[in-house]
Parts: structure tokens; sequence; C-alpha cells
């Protein structure tokens, strides 16, 4: 009887302690795989010439942080992008010279994309870099006034000459703009995420580090089950940068007029846009038409990345969402009816539970360094 009893105290002390490890299918472990590794290595941008140069980068960042680019001299790049907020403003929609129509996107990994803008109405970075310059809404400047800057600029213009191998003076206005935007774009290739908690499991899982993957929260673990599975929201975030650079209609009824028609009014921009891979500033030889998006186009925005989106919200196109709770329960519940009748379906209401949807984000809140 004593032993028994001896037994049952083992029993009783023994069983809180054990650790139920949370297992993945060999299918799971391969979708997995695909989410990494990170961070990826760098590419030279054959687009723009100055890609990858220290010098070109040093240029770009203090056109980055100056307000001079701007026709008041009070609006810069990093005044809407700024780095505690991973790249981006905490606004609904971003404020330049006046409001603008859409939500401001991290600049985080920027050097990974395809498509700029949440219509992809620029194919290179430089030429996203140049269109703010120009609009009038957010730092209202023409060539001929970015040119006048930086020659009045005793540091810019040293800098451009240092990078460009000419004289900012002696340039014509269009040609000055394109250089400011390459160098723009070369310091913005330099800004990259950090690995993850997810980034770390991943490796851990894959390398048969159990106790490493056990350090893993449970929630976030059965939230990327629920990612990879139920909600299949790898179908578009897929790829180490959790995005597949393509446009999709989310069935975000209309909240204001008059109505962002996304990718459609996206395309009719980059037809003419001049600042595109295949045209005469491109540094890439020989380029052809770029692809387009071959899903459907009206009202259908660019996926992001999820990388980072932990200090990125309010989320959407517009900003709808303040928080990833909402985000992720709009997926859960949203009427089809709201969806074009012309195109791909890619989307039906994903029927999460609360428990789920917290799950879910659990995992995403993962994916910020």
């Amino acid at each position: 009887m004593r032993f028994f009893k001896t037994v049952l105290i083992c029993v009783v002390l023994i069983v809180p302690t054990l650790s139920f490890a949370f297992t993945f299918s060999d299918q799971e472990r391969e979708q997995i795989r695909a989410l990494g590794a990170w961070p990826q290595p760098f590419v030279k941008d054959e687009s723009n010439s100055f890609s990858g140069q220290p010098e070109a980068v040093a240029f770009g960042k203090l056109l980055f942080e100056t307000g001079d680019l701007s026709i008041n001299r009070d609006q810069g790049c990093s005044f809407c992008h700024q780095a505690e907020k991973n790249f981006t403003d905490g606004l609904t929609k971003g404020e330049g010279m006046e409001r603008v129509d859409r939500n401001t996107i991290s600049l985080l990994d920027v050097r990974l994309r395809h498509w700029y803008g949440w219509s992809g109405q620029s194919d290179t970075l430089w030429g996203a870099s140049i269109r703010p310059l120009l609009d009038p809404r957010e730092m209202g400047m023409t060539p001929e006034l970015v040119k006048e800057r930086i020659v009045a600029n005793e540091e810019f213009s040293a800098a451009y000459q240092n990078v460009v191998g000419k004289a900012a003076r002696t340039e014509e206005p269009a040609d000055l703009l394109v250089n400011v935007g390459k160098a723009l774009a070369s310091f913005q290739e330099g800004l990259n995420s950090q690995p993850t908690a997810f980034d770390r499991f991943r490796e851990a899982l894959l390398a048969g580090d159990q106790q490493a993957v056990e350090a893993y929260p449970k929630d976030a673990q059965r939230g990327l089950r629920l990612f990879l599975g139920k909600a299949n929201c790898v179908r578009c975030h897929d790829g180490p940068n959790f995005a597949l650079d393509e446009f999709h209609s989310i069935a975000l009824p209309d909240i204001e007029a008059p109505i962002d028609l996304g990718r459609e009014a996206g395309l009719a921009v980059l037809a003419e846009n001049p600042w595109v891979k295949s045209g005469q500033y491109s540094g890439k030889s020989n380029a052809g038409p770029d692809r387009h998006s071959a899903h459907e186009t009206l009202k259908a925005f660019r996926v992001p990345s999820l990388r980072g989106l932990s200090k990125t919200g309010p989320y959407m196109h517009d900003g709808r969402f303040e928080t990833l709770l909402e985000t992720v329960s709009h997926y859960s519940d949203f009427s089809e009816a709201d969806l074009p009748k012309t195109g791909e379906k890619i989307l039906e209401p994903l029927g999460l539970t609360h428990r789920q949807i917290d799950q879910l984000v659990a995992f995403l809140m993962t994916l910020s360094d």
C-alpha cells in the first residue's frame, strides 16, 4: 500500500511538469520552410545604376531626411516614413502638404517588392521615390525646383557630383530628378527588418531543436497552423517576405467618395509613367514591358508584407482598421456582396471563432522583430 501511495505522489508531482509538443505535418513543415530564410540576400537593382553604392546610400540618406525637397521646406520622406513606426506614420491616411487618399506603406524590406504604391503605379523604387516629390499634395516640387535646391545646398551638390560624376548645375532638370530618385532608392534598399521570433522558431523546427521550438508561444503555433490551413492566409502572404506582390480585392465596402479603383487606376498611371524599368531613364538594358498582375484589377490593391506589421497600423489601403484584431475579424465575417462582380474570387468568409482569431493575431505579432 505504501508503494502505491509513493507512485501516486510521484505521478502527481511529475504530470504538471510534462511538456506536450505541438506537432506539424510534413506538408505544414514544407510550407513553413517556404516562409524563409530571413533576411534575404541583397540583389542589385539593375534599373538603378547607383544601387548598392555606399556613396549613393549616403546621399540618399541626406535627401530622405531633409525638408528642403518640399516646396515649403516643411515636408520630407522621413516625416511620413518614421523609423520608430517601421517607416510609416501611424495615420489613417498620409499627410503632406494636404491629406492624401491612402494609408502610408512601410518602407521596411522595400527592395524585395516588384510593384510600388497600393495600386502598383510604379515598377521601380526610384520611380516611386520621385512621385511624392512632384505630387502637389505631398511635397509639391517641380524638376526645376528640385535642381535649384540641390545646386543651392553645398552638401547636396558635392554629394551629387561624388555619386553622379557631374556637377548638378550642369544637369538637365529631368536627368537630375531621376538621379535624386535613384539615390533615394539606394538608401531605402538598406531599410531591412531583422529576424523575428517566427524566424527563430522556423530555424529551430527545421533543425529539430525541440527545446527552441517549445520557446515559441503555443497560441502563435496554433495561429500559424490556421495561417497555413483553415484561414489560408498563405494563399497571398507566402514566401520569406510574406507577400507575393499581387493585387486582390478583399471585400472592403466603399465608405467614402470618390471610389478608389485601386489597381485599375494604377495601371493607367503606369502606362504613362516615364520612370519605369522599360523607360529611357532605366539602367536595365533591353528591358521589355514588365509583367502585370494576372488577377482582377477593379478595387484590387497590392498585398503588403506582413513583416513588422505590429507597428504599421492602421491597416488596409485606406487605414480603416485600427488594430490587427479588427483586420483579422474582417476576413472572418465579411460580406461577399462587397467583392467585385468581375475577376477572380479568392476569398470567402473564414468563419473563425473568437479563440481562433486571437490565435491568428498571436502568430502575426511574432512577425515583428
